[in-house]
């Protein structure tokens, strides 16, 4: 099991963390949530879970 760091989306740009360098998740809103829903998990390109990978999220 592994961890990914949660990347908060204030200082990230656009919003999202979907074109960061650093490894990671983050928890957006509104436009960079895409328009299926008003809130989404999104991934860095070098925090993204391998194909297959299960997740689970959970808040300390």
């Amino acid at each position: 099991m592994c961890t990914v760091a949660q990347l908060r989306a204030a200082p990230l740009p656009a919003g999202t963390c979907t074109g960061v360098a650093e490894a990671g998740w983050c928890y957006v809103e509104g436009a960079a949530a895409g328009f299926a829903c008003p809130q989404a998990l999104r991934f860095s390109p070098t925090g993204s879970p391998q194909a297959g990978a299960m997740m689970w999220l959970a808040c300390p």
